[in-house]
């Protein structure tokens, strides 16, 4: 369990990606308001959400039947899939998300980064306001509960994913089972893990006038399971706020962002097979169903009615819990190596994200 546990390792050390503090900096906006914190943050990480989608749909072996696969071959494969992330999900508009409790200090700036977008930041604030003592006449101004500025992208358009798996395999039918151990990351502040399986099936194999066809068909359909938490530290800010209620930051401890993706994919393939080379046209539709929860105890911050001086804490438990589905279509085209005891496989699959898989599989 060990060597499994440093493969993962060294596959993960690519993933830059994941970027921790961009994170947090989103969860913050659960102090404004939980319907607003809702949209903002599933608009920020919306990226990662359908790359890890497509990673998994398409983290495939790419086995096809040649005149070495005649016998039943156990194996192990490395897999590793980058998801690129198209112009139109690098930005979101704040106007365009309903927002109730939040909006742009500048209404004129509107636009806000995902976290695949730029460094560029805007201010959002709250509606909500109460009166803060100045120095200067009338000596009080009216001011928003909270400012925080749009987090960051992280300026990366590959969303990266590594993962391990072991099959069965006999003239280009075969069971995979996929695997990424629990593996920590980041310094320790974000943790993935991820299991699935496919079985794909070579209709040569079932209906003998096809064998002699110059071309072959294959069915593939799996299940994916993958879940992407980060550990936060989202707390009242004592010095910015002056709050009514006694506040114990203890109460703020054990704050999870939990990324849970189901990915069910259906692909068709048509296969020109060669002695060593098959070259393959896929098409197919993956079923992606992916949510967001915050886990833990959160602050949102509201206005004192009994005094506009002070803002009030109320502590929410698992305060976000949203679901997307999303679903597509794709098509794309690949290669396959075989010799001997390995197999080599890239394949380019194109959607509204466009997917590189290379698959690395070793036939006992």
């Amino acid at each position: 369990m060990k060597q499994i546990q440093l493969i993962s390792l060294l596959l993960l050390a690519m993933i830059s990606f994941y970027g921790n503090t961009q994170i947090l900096q989103s969860t913050n906006f659960i102090k404004g308001g939980i319907a607003d914190a809702e949209k903002i943050i599933g608009a920020y990480v919306l990226p990662i959400e359908k790359g890890i989608g497509i990673n998994d749909a398409q983290s495939n072996l790419h086995l096809y039947e040649t005149e070495s696969s005649n016998k039943v071959n156990f194996g192990f494969s490395v897999n590793l899939s980058s998801s690129f992330v198209s112009n139109a999900y690098k930005t979101y508009n704040l106007n365009e998300l309903g927002l109730v409790k939040f909006q742009a200090s500048d209404p004129n700036q509107t636009i806000a980064q995902t976290i695949s977008g730029s460094e560029n930041t805007i201010y959002i604030e709250s509606k909500e306001t109460y009166t803060a003592l100045t120095t200067t006449f009338p000596f009080s101004e009216q001011r928003p509960i909270l400012k925080l500025e749009s987090p960051e992208g992280v300026g990366i358009t590959a969303v990266p994913f590594a993962r391990m798996s072991f099959f069965v395999e006999k003239n280009g039918n075969y069971l995979n089972f996929k695997l990424l151990p629990k593996v920590k990351f980041s310094e320790n502040k974000i943790d993935v893990y991820a299991i699935g399986g496919d079985a794909q099936l070579n209709f040569s194999s079932v209906f003998s006038k096809m064998k002699s066809w110059p071309i072959h068909f294959y069915l593939l359909a799996g299940y994916n399971f993958n879940r992407t938490r980060y550990y936060l530290d989202v707390k009242p800010d004592e010095s910015y706020l002056t709050f009514s209620n006694p506040i114990d930051q203890k109460d703020y401890e054990n704050q999870l962002f939990q990324i849970t993706t189901y990915v069910v994919p259906l692909q068709l393939s048509i296969v020109k097979p060669f002695k060593k080379i098959s070259l393959a046209l896929n098409g197919g539709y993956n079923y992606i169903y992916t949510s967001g929860r915050l886990i833990g105890n959160f602050p949102v911050y509201k206005r004192d009615p009994s005094s506009s001086f002070n803002v009030v804490v109320d502590n929410f438990v698992d305060p976000i819990n949203y679901k997307k589905f999303l679903n597509e279509f794709f098509v794309g085209a690949g290669a396959s190596y075989r010799l001997e005891h390995f197999n080599l496989s890239l394949n380019y699959n194109y959607s509204k994200f466009q997917n590189l898989n290379l698959s690395i599989a070793y036939l006992f």
